[in-house]
């Protein structure tokens, strides 16, 4: 009878909305927010149990030979930079590296896609905690965002949210900062301390989020500031851990800027100091403008010549409409709309002056973190559009926001992960160059490539003989951010990745094809051949100028 009473109850509840217009408490949004971690979750606890065979190419294999160097701690800096530096600290790596002792240090490509997905899953549960917790929004708010937050995910696209590449792996993270300064803002201890953290993983991993992710702490810090003041600041002992963690993972660069002359920090600074040519103004909008399309699904060019008309128009669209919600919430007297959308405004503008103080080739991937405002404008709303949902509207409104988080979820988790191999010649390449060194004492092999096809594998190969301990050199373009130091002369073999169409070296015997990829094989001459300088002069060529007419494919960045 009991049991009958309360189904009743409920089903009366349901049926005039108000156990869906109810506020959510605490405990629901913590519901929520794992609601929005477990995706991407179940996606790294896949990852970690399948451990597919992908072969890395490019900046992907030179983070794996990175990596595995930090497991021996070796490594106190970040990934690379194409100007000799590398970014600030070494966060992303050591990340890897801790997932390489679960998995295998064989399973490089699994580390990186299971931190990447952990890294999504957090950011993604830390947006719902910091729009959802405390602020009494109703439990059809709370659902609202969950699903909307999870849509960008689907939106952004695995290119965006599941690549480990260090442009990309910081969009979520740059999103989350943005909703712990806002709640900052109200007078959060915690968001003010955890937004330092979320911060110092951005900058480390990507110097370029420098300018977004400093000006969202100096506003957390303004609104705890004030909140201070009031005295509304509650401080817990356990809010200290967020500031202690960022504090630590700053001490390796501090240590590697101290013993080493000139350090990283200095070469850093040496290089925004000085004059360089730089993008300007219409390729600052036109990278700002593609990376604000990419969150709501559009593709945006990797590499800009010569900007297309589009990304104008979606850089005007966004603009004009962070300017409409800013002027609504003012006159509406709507906080959390005029809150998210100045902080919209002020984002787009700063990503537009970093964009524009680009030094040579100019790609979207650079300001990939600049989608973060279209993120903020939209789920930022949803607490005071939603008060617009009454009654049986509530029902149907949290009725259509599971349906979308169901899938939404299924989505994230369905693909494939056999079909993840990036270098699918690699391989066989990797084949033919172990065979012809089995049964040496000591191999060593000198690595040269033909186009950029063949430059983009040389990285991976470097990492498959890596792994193997099997000494390589390869040509000066790829000596900074392998860390190879020996001349090619030194090694006892040489191995050509020759691109149809190329005419390889004289001297060389072809051992084998992989795809278009021929491998040619023979002694190393006393003079190395260097057969990548078309390459490496291409390269140097865009470097300088970013109205280049010369084209770059997504797989070469």
């Amino acid at each position: 009878m009991a049991l009958t009473t309360a189904a009743m109850r409920l089903r009366r509840r349901l049926s005039s909305g108000e156990w869906w217009s109810a506020p959510a408490g605490n405990r629901f949004v913590g519901w929520c927010a794992g609601v929005a971690f477990a995706p991407f979750g179940i996606l790294a606890l896949r990852i970690a149990v399948i451990r597919p065979r992908v072969y890395l190419a490019g900046d992907l294999a030179i983070m794996d030979v990175t990596v595995r160097r930090a497991l021996h701690w070796q490594g106190a800096l970040g990934p690379y930079d194409r100007f000799h530096w590398h970014h600030p600290g070494p966060i992303l790596v050591y990340m890897f590296a801790f997932a390489d002792r679960i998995v295998g240090a064989s399973n490089g490509a699994a580390a990186q896609m299971i931190v990447t997905a952990l890294v999504a899953a957090v950011c993604l549960g830390g947006i719902v905690l910091a729009l959802a917790w405390e602020q009494k929004l109703s439990r059809t708010t709370v659902l609202l965002a969950v699903a909307t937050t999870l849509a960008f995910a689907l939106l952004l696209g695995d290119q965006t949210v599941l690549d480990p590449w260090n442009p990309h792996i910081v969009v979520l993270p740059m999103v989350l900062l943005g909703f712990l300064a806002a709640r900052s803002w109200y007078g959060s201890a915690s968001s003010f301390l955890a937004a330092g953290l979320v911060a110092t993983f951005a900058i480390q991993c990507e110097i370029g989020t420098f300018p977004l992710a400093a000006a969202l702490v100096l506003v957390a810090a303004t609104g705890t500031m004030r909140a201070w003041r009031r005295g509304e600041l509650a401080l817990r002992w356990r809010d200290s851990l967020w500031l202690i963690a960022a504090i630590a993972f700053w001490i390796p660069p501090i240590v590697q800027q101290a013993t080493h002359h000139p350090g990283n920090l200095t070469l850093i600074t040496r290089f925004f100091l000085a004059s360089h040519p730089q993008a300007g103004i219409t390729y600052g909008i036109a990278a700002t403008g593609g990376a604000l399309a990419s969150s709501f699904g559009f593709t945006a060019p990797v590499v800009i010549f010569g900007p297309p008309t589009r990304v104008f128009v979606e850089y005007a669209l966004m603009s004009a409409a962070a300017v409409a919600a800013l002027s609504y919430g003012v006159v509406a007297r709507e906080r959390h709309i005029r809150l998210f959308a100045a902080l919209a405004c002020g984002a787009i503008v700063v990503s537009t002056v970093a964009s524009a103080d680009i030094t040579g080739l100019v790609g979207t991937y650079l300001v990939a973190w600049a989608a973060a405002p279209a993120v903020w404008l939209v789920v930022g709303a949803i607490p005071a559009t939603a008060r617009w949902v009454h009654g049986a509207r509530a029902g149907l409104a949290s009725a259509l926001a599971v349906t979308a988080l169901v899938i939404v979820a299924v989505s994230v988790v369905r693909p494939s992960l056999n079909t993840a191999e990036q270098a699918p010649n690699l391989g066989r390449i990797t084949s033919l160059v172990t065979h012809e060194l089995r049964g040496r004492r000591h191999p060593s092999v000198a690595i040269e490539f033909s186009d950029w096809t063949t430059g983009w594998l040389t990285p991976g190969l470097a990492d498959q003989l890596d792994m193997r301990g099997i000494r390589y050199a390869v040509p000066s373009i790829f000596r900074f951010p392998l860390g190879s130091t020996a001349r090619s002369s030194s090694m006892a073999d040489t191995v050509a990745l020759v691109d149809r169409g190329y005419t390889p070296p004289a001297g060389l015997v072809e051992i084998g094809r992989a795809g278009t990829v021929g491998v040619y094989w023979g002694p190393t001459p006393p003079r190395p051949r260097h057969i990548g300088h078309r390459f490496a002069a291409a390269k140097s060529a865009m470097r300088a100028s970013p109205g280049s007419t010369a084209t770059i494919s997504p797989q070469n960045r």
